[in-house]
């Protein structure tokens, strides 16, 4: 609880007061909102957003709202308080409110086009068996896929959540006794000051692509890169890949702000940490690293290189939180991450399965480089769809490497948020058909997923279905509301009972 003269100070302390519609500020503040239907006696309530109605205001007070903040005085019976930017706001506050929860917690940001949920949960998994070892609380985690702040483990709606929500959750963890939370961090929430306060101990910058431009999103790929960037200058220390695009701008922006960081990599033998002997068996890559003074072997159970530059990552932050050499070999070798990358394969092995979030051009790229060099000869038949509002070349960029290296594509519904699924689907099939590939279009994922099996059990040889956009997702975008759906891994395990009996 807080009064709200405290927090009238706090935002006048942070220059974003403007103005005080009522002077009797000895309030009692119980709670903070921006969603009008939680609002309840004694909360505070944010006038948040750009499609912000005053009939949002008029619910909260409805529920008992005492007061709320706003860039807009609405002359209303309780008392407001006017800021220049409403999000700032919301930010410092929630900050005050809570007692600062994230600067008694060991927090690490991860942002990247691609392989944030990934590395957040090998991450997880290696602080996880350590912590245990030691008698400790397992890892807070606040991902694309799901939260865990010691109260709860609840299915995530954003990647990274708006400032009262987050900071509710690390008031969680310490209530719980947590003492490490793992955050991934979209450019969205570092472009719109969802985390511009937190205390980050460390920040790692994973890679880049082209993605997230669109009018709903980034204005240009350098305002979605800058955004990114940002979080070095949140972070105590500070993580990046040698091997990324742009790598060259990363570097002179840390010189510039003055930023020390250290770098992995790949295989770049200038970076700070690298992987040696990589070698592959069956599924799984074996590598070496240098940690705590120490060559050490890993095993990790995930095709790909670009899953050991998201596990050489997260073994670096690991090692730097003080891991043991153990728990990070037996952490990294369990790790399971759902919906990403997870591999099925049929009884007689004639068809692979392969589900994964691969949902822009980069990650694609980085599934297919994997599919050609391990399956060559395998017929290859690709699950996917294209996101209505979202930036075009997701759609352009996964449909043309689909085409090049599928033998048959299958387009199905993935977030087609304010357009059809047919309009999607044409934009595909289109694109498809320069590659004189044979394209289908379903209405639902488990319709084309059933399909893609029933092609592959024709096939005279070995067939991989590539099944990409959604994974673990239990919903779907449409018309700005979540539309519950049978999740991608529910849908091949059924397609493999099937097949199998």
């Amino acid at each position: 609880m807080k009064q709200l003269k405290e927090l009238a100070n706090v935002l006048e302390e942070h220059n974003l007061l403007k103005k005080l519609t009522d002077k009797d500020l000895d309030l009692d503040i119980l709670d903070l909102t921006y969603d009008s239907r939680q609002a309840r006696d004694g909360s505070l309530f944010f006038c948040k957003g750009q499609a912000f109605k005053p009939a949002y205001l008029d619910m909260a007070m409805d529920l008992g709202a005492s007061a709320y903040v706003s860039e807009i005085d609405y002359d209303v019976n309780i008392p407001g308080l006017i800021v220049s930017d409403i999000r700032k706001a919301m930010l410092v506050l929630a900050k005050y409110f809570f007692d600062q929860p994230d600067e008694k917690l060991k927090i690490v940001g991860i942002t990247a086009t691609k392989g944030k949920t990934t590395t957040v949960k090998f991450l997880k998994s290696i602080l996880d068996a350590d912590l245990k070892s030691r008698g400790k609380k397992p890892a807070g985690l606040i991902s694309t896929v799901n939260v865990y702040d010691g109260m709860q483990d609840v299915s995530a709606k954003l990647t990274t959540p708006e400032a009262i929500t987050l900071y509710r959750y690390l008031d969680n963890a310490v209530k719980s006794g947590l003492s490490h939370m793992i955050i991934e961090v979209s450019s969205q929430a570092l472009k719109y000051d969802r985390v511009t306060n937190v205390s980050f101990d460390i920040g790692a910058f994973l890679n880049i692509g082209q993605d997230h431009v669109s009018e709903f999103e980034h204005p240009s790929h350098q305002d979605y890169f800058q955004s990114k960037l940002t979080l070095a200058n949140l972070s105590k220390e500070f993580i990046y890949n040698l091997d990324m695009d742009q790598v060259d701008q990363v570097e002179a922006y840390l010189s510039q702000h003055k930023i020390p960081a250290n770098s992995y990599s790949l295989n770049n033998t200038n970076a700070d940490l690298y992987a040696q002997n990589i070698q592959r068996k069956g599924y799984a890559n074996h590598f070496d690293l240098f940690v705590n003074g120490q060559l050490t072997s890993f095993q990790l159970n995930y095709p790909g290189d670009y899953n050991i530059e998201n596990a050489i990552v997260a073994l670096m932050i690991a090692s730097m939180l003080g891991a043991s050499t153990r728990s990070m070999q037996i952490g990294l070798r369990e790790a399971v991450v759902e919906g990403r990358d997870n591999l099925y394969l049929t009884d007689d092995e004639k068809i692979l399965a392969w589900v994964s979030y691969a949902h822009n051009g980069l990650s694609f790229q980085k599934s297919y480089d994997v599919i050609n060099e391990n399956y060559k000869d395998y017929y290859k038949i690709a699950v996917f769809g294209g996101a209505g509002d979202r930036d075009i070349s997701r759609l352009i960029d996964s449909a043309n490497i689909a085409g090049k290296y599928s033998d048959y594509i299958i387009a199905v519904p993935d977030d087609p948020g304010s357009l059809s699924h047919e309009t999607l689907s044409k934009q595909i099939m289109a694109i498809v058909d320069g590659y004189d590939k044979p394209c289908e279009s379903y209405g639902s994922r488990p319709e084309g997923i059933e399909r893609a099996f029933d092609l592959a059990k024709k096939q005279d040889g070995q067939s991989l279905i590539f099944i990409a956009g959604k994974g673990s997702d239990d919903y779907m975008l449409l018309d700005g509301k979540h539309v519950p759906i049978q999740n991608d891994l529910i849908s091949v395990k059924k397609a493999l009972e099937k097949y199998n009996s």
